[in-house]
């Protein structure tokens, strides 16, 4: 059993993960890492951002959350909308690049939390989408530590 931190958008604690680092950072890794959800690191850290955070939390991921999102103007706010996996704004490539470098082995978890005709074939299609992803970047030679 293990402890996790999950990184939400939208004003809670562990947004900037510096501030979930700043709570767990002298907890033992064995015991307490994060719960990533890049989706949420991107509208809570914008584009460049969610790398950065990424960087920051990879030591300590646990697991790994994926959905998508697309911001929509709603009155004179701007809102997370959540959509398919591919479909937003997350960058999957790059995502699975620094995983797989990382040599990340925990769980991925794949929600569904948008509005779907027909949830099982959309569940199929996201995770398709997900094991592509997964089989490109774990492939031999895919991982490159340089970049």
């Amino acid at each position: 059993m293990i402890a996790m931190f999950p990184n939400r958008a939208e004003g809670f604690v562990g947004e900037a993960l510096w501030d979930a680092q700043s709570i767990i950072g002298d907890m033992d890794p064995q015991w307490i890492g994060y719960y990533f959800d890049p989706s949420q690191a991107t509208a809570g850290n914008g584009i460049p951002g969610w790398e950065v955070a990424l960087r920051l939390a990879l030591p300590r991921v646990k697991a790994v959350a994926l959905q998508d999102f697309t911001w929509v103007k709603k009155g004179s706010d701007w809102k997370m909308q959540m959509c398919p996996l591919g479909e937003g704004m997350v960058d999957w490539a790059k995502l699975f690049q620094m995983l797989a470098q990382a040599r990340f082995t925990g769980p991925i978890s794949v929600h569904l939390e948008y509005q779907a005709q027909d949830e099982l074939a959309a569940m199929s299609k996201d995770l398709e989408f997900v094991r592509k992803h997964v089989q490109e970047a774990w492939k031999p030679g895919a991982a490159n530590p340089a970049n």
